[in-house]
């Protein structure tokens, strides 16, 4: 099945949609789609909504796989940089609050024991701990004007540095509860319980991104064991670091036994990698390399592709094998070799009844045409001399070789009006009455009448009937002029006129080539077509 466009698959108009009408076939590796009425993310968001829909069915194949799995492992790694980077700061987060909450208890310990002139630095990454503090400062700062509110005071922080405490033990919880009339705790208040919300927010969505990662890679795994060919990751030594069940059914050993394995002790069954091994190509090219492969061990074919895996530097860390079963195919090419040869057979041997039959035919026509000429001694040989002229001619002027054939047989065929023409009066010594002549200049039309029948010369009629035609119009039988006149007729009218000029008559002497040529000449543009005439006298300079 062919691949299918989405947005016609499934009858979408959302041209806002990155997908849409793009070159692309790969929906699913679009991020921020108008699938289902709703907005999608990349594809880890979404690969269980794309692994049941019908367009990644369908597009799915051996290079889209691949792509995809490096899209899914590179969408994997940002999450777990992302988690990374959110599970480092909340370390420094803790840190920078116990460091800090150590240092304002020391402070508190002193101002508690009467030394109102202790003082913190209030550097701090954390802004609570910043504006304890800065709080401490003030409040030691101003001690004597809080000496009255001291209890409450005292009574605050302590629920503040419990609350802090739980969370610091995970109780997200937590909160500071009730009001004071001083502003400093209820400011204190505010801003602890907005910490503790931002990293309960924190702490949920890491534990929603954990969720997501563990699903994804569940169905992963899922897909990537249901892949009707073998798949198998290596590392720079040929070991196998993962592999799916069509690997593991294929050699009959379980995927745990695999891992750690050389590919090639597993696949090939010897204790080497081949020279033909496209993964040793794929280290010096950095690219897919691809071999057809017969393992005999297995009695099967494969087409094996090897892609590199390439770290942020360009250096290679690991290679996906994929393997895919085409014996099948193979078996169904033989037979289509075989159904080939024996074609070629056949078409020998048509070929060679072809030759056979086109000798046989132009033979029939020679003999038809020495058939004709030998009506009198006068035009033995006029009509393949005609022929040979014709030829010439056509070749001079670059027509195609097809024309030029079927010019040959026009050219052979000419005269075969004749046939119907006295022998009396073909061969007359004197000048033909204007009775004679007109049966005479009857052949052309005859010669057609007798070739009609033979389907094979249906292309060659108009030629045999207007050779006789003229350019100014002055020709029969139909009194054609300029281009009315068939090409190839125009080619065999000057060539039929110059043979007779330098062929005797039993009427006249042959005048001579001389004479011919100056007569070609003469009649350039009135009764012959001024191009063959030039192409004429260019072949009667090399004869």
């Amino acid at each position: 099945m062919g691949k299918v466009r989405c947005w016609e698959l499934l009858k979408c108009n959302k041209k806002e949609c990155p997908a849409y009408e793009s070159k692309d076939l790969r929906c699913w590796l679009f991020s921020g789609t108008h699938c289902r009425d709703e907005i999608q993310g990349k594809f880890l968001e979404k690969m269980e909504m794309c692994l049941g829909c019908e367009v990644f069915q369908v597009n799915i194949d051996v290079p889209t796989m691949r792509e995809t799995c490096v899209t899914l492992k590179k969408q994997f790694n940002q999450y777990r940089d992302i988690v990374g980077d959110r599970d480092r700061e909340m370390e420094n987060v803790c840190i920078d609050l116990s460091i800090g909450l150590s240092e304002v208890f020391e402070a508190l310990k002193k101002i508690a024991s009467g030394d109102p002139s202790v003082r913190i630095d209030e550097t701090s990454g954390v802004e609570l701990i910043g504006k304890l503090k800065h709080m401490v400062n003030l409040t030691a700062e101003n001690i004597g004007e809080i000496v009255d509110q001291s209890h409450e005071f005292a009574i605050g922080l302590a629920e503040h540095f419990d609350v802090l405490h739980r969370v610091s033990r995970g109780d997200l919880n937590a909160r500071v509860k009730g009001s004071s009339w001083e502003k400093l705790l209820e400011s204190l208040k505010n801003v602890t319980n907005q910490m503790i919300e931002n990293i309960s927010r924190t702490m949920t969505e890491k534990k929603e991104f954990e969720k997501k990662l563990i699903h994804a890679s569940d169905e992963w795994k899922a897909t990537f064991d249901s892949m009707p060919y073998g798949v198998m990751l290596t590392d720079t030594e040929f070991n196998i670091i993962r592999t799916n069940t069509y690997i593991s059914t294929l050699t009959n050993i379980p995927i745990k036994d695999l891992i750690g394995r050389k590919c090639y002790e597993i696949i090939h069954c010897t204790d080497k990698q081949s020279e033909r091994c496209p993964l040793i190509k794929s280290t010096k090219t950095l690219s897919t390399e691809i071999m057809e492969l017969y393992e005999t061990s297995m009695n099967k074919y494969f087409m094996v592709y090897v892609t590199p895996i390439l770290d942020e530097e360009g250096s290679i860390k690991a290679y996906v094998h994929s393997m895919a079963d085409i014996t099948e195919m193979k078996e169904k090419e033989k037979q289509v070799i075989e159904s080939r040869d024996s074609f070629f057979n056949m078409l020998k041997d048509v070929d060679f009844s072809f030759r056979e039959l086109k000798e046989l035919y132009e033979g029939l026509i020679l003999s038809f045409v020495n058939t004709i000429d030998a009506k009198s001694t006068w035009t033995k040989g006029h009509s393949e001399r005609v022929a040979h002229y014709s030829t010439s001619i056509a070749q001079e002027m670059g027509i195609s070789e097809t024309d030029i054939k079927r010019l040959r047989i026009a050219a052979l065929l000419h005269d075969v009006g004749k046939i119907g023409t006295y022998d009396v009066i073909l061969n007359k010594p004197e000048r033909l009455t204007d009775e004679e002549y007109a049966l005479v200049r009857l052949h052309p039309v005859k010669g057609e009448e007798i070739l009609r029948p033979i389907r094979q010369l249906q292309d060659i009629l108009p030629i045999i009937r207007s050779h006789h035609e003229r350019l100014d119009g002055n020709g029969y039988p139909d009194r054609l002029k300029g281009e009315e006149i068939p090409l190839l007729a125009r080619i065999i009218t000057a060539a039929d006129s110059f043979d007779s000029m330098t062929s005797h008559r039993p009427y006249r002497p042959s005048p001579g080539k001389e004479y011919a040529i100056l007569e070609l000449k003469k009649f350039s543009g009135i009764q012959f077509d001024p191009r063959v005439v030039e192409a004429f006298l260019s072949v009667l300079k090399t004869e």
